[in-house]
């Protein structure tokens, strides 16, 4: 039997343990990434990735073992999770998620001393929490004394094979209380974050604008950092504190603000300075309609009025053939592909929509069109919006290929 207890501290409430190499294929993906459903249950399933909530951020003491909780940890032991994992390296990592690999990990795995050795071999590892804190004089002003019992105990059960070990959809959230149910998110419906904005926003009378340039992307769900003159800076952000209850939240963004036309409305949710230039950050809330335009000029005022939720019906089959040839269209054009931010965690992220909505929506976000034409064609129906992106894409409609290329994403 090995045993090795390891104090860490985690400030997104989460834990995981993994080995480096197994995750290589992740080394481009955003901060995060094993948050989202479509990947969690593929890392998990395969073996790659144990990773559950702690309930807080904080220090956690963990002792990974090969044995059984001693008869101390199982006085105090809480509802346990199982999760399949594969050992293929000879140890693993136990982490806070800084050594993830992705766009941006933050510490290198190889000068961590969590490393723990353990047999090759597929396991059911158990992450048992602790109530540690309910035990006598576990706690010394404040804080746990030197002989308290570690907050999880992890054990390395071997199995034949990992196929029988149920997959969370997400990282359950296990804490040390022994009242607490081991529990998961309700699973994330992954249409959601390309589906129309649930609320509409208030006709407004006066708001001030953003002149942005043709190729800005910035659809509902979407934010971009954008280069602003010190003006505006101070009417989002104003550095005088006492006018802070003043500052103007909402900005309307185009190119153009000629009365009927469309824009995005976004909140300025950030300013950053880089070289004496400001940057504001801006989030797209709404797509709105001008009713009375203004001039290409920054803050100039305009009124605008929501739009109504156009039809998102569209013919059976009619957005799966257009999801897979969304993915060929990108796989094939490298231009294309280079203008994704992540390049590889988006097509995957495509591969998981269902909805005529949420995958025409995905395209317009991720395909290179002016400003006024992605807005127009976001408040048009899905049908209207599938023609036009096979418009773009340059073809009519095709029957998918086989193998299909969403089917290679989704084994990734």
């Amino acid at each position: 039997m090995s045993s090795k207890t390891i104090r860490l501290g985690t400030d997104v409430a989460t834990l995981v343990l993994f080995h480096p190499e197994d995750l290589a294929h992740r080394d481009s993906d955003p901060i995060a990434w094993y948050s989202y459903d479509f990947i969690y249950r593929k890392e998990s399933a395969s073996g790659r990735l144990v990773a559950f909530g702690t309930g807080a951020d904080g220090g956690y003491t963990v002792r990974l073992t090969t044995g059984a909780l001693t008869p101390r940890e199982a006085a105090y032991a809480c509802p346990p999770w199982d999760f399949p994992l594969i050992v293929r390296h000879g140890r693993v990592l136990l982490d806070n998620t800084d050594a993830l690999p992705g766009q941006e990990q933050m510490t290198d795995p190889a000068s961590s001393d969590d490393w723990y050795e353990v047999a090759n071999g597929p396991y059911r590892v158990t992450v048992h929490p602790l109530e540690w804190a309910a035990e006598p004089d576990a706690v010394d002003n404040g804080k746990s004394s030197p002989a308290a019992l570690p907050s999880y105990v992890v054990t390395f059960a071997p199995v034949t094979d990992i196929a029988s070990i149920a997959v969370a959809h997400a990282p359950p959230d296990l804490r040390g209380r022994r009242d607490w149910t081991a529990r998961m998110l309700p699973a994330s419906d992954g249409d959601r974050a390309f589906t129309w904005p649930a609320t509409a926003p208030e006709a407004a009378a006066s708001l001030p604008v953003l002149v942005v340039e043709e190729t800005v992307a910035l659809l509902p769900g979407q934010q971009v950092r954008l280069p602003v003159a010190e003006a505006v800076a101070e009417v989002a952000f104003p550095s005088d504190r006492s006018a802070r209850q003043q500052r103007s939240e909402m900005f309307v963004a185009a190119p153009s603000f000629r009365s009927n036309g469309f824009a995005a409305l976004g909140r300025a949710n950030g300013l950053s300075r880089m070289r004496d230039q400001a940057r504001l950050g801006l989030q797209a809330k709404h797509v709105v309609r001008i009713v009375k335009g203004g001039q290409r000029q920054t803050l100039e005022p305009v009124a605008v009025v929501p739009i109504a939720k156009p039809d998102m019906a569209c013919a059976p089959g009619a957005a799966d053939a257009l999801k897979e040839k969304l993915a060929r269209y990108f796989e094939d054009n490298a231009a294309a592909r280079e203008r994704l931010r992540y390049a590889a965690f988006d097509l995957e992220q495509l591969a998981w929509l269902r909805s005529p909505e949420a995958i025409t929506a995905w395209a317009l976000m991720n395909l290179d069109w002016p400003f006024a034409e992605r807005l127009e064609t976001y408040a048009s129906p899905a049908a209207v919006r599938m023609g036009r992106i096979e418009r773009l894409l340059g073809a009519e409609p095709t029957a998918p290929r086989r193998p299909s290329l969403l089917d290679r994403l989704w084994r990734r």
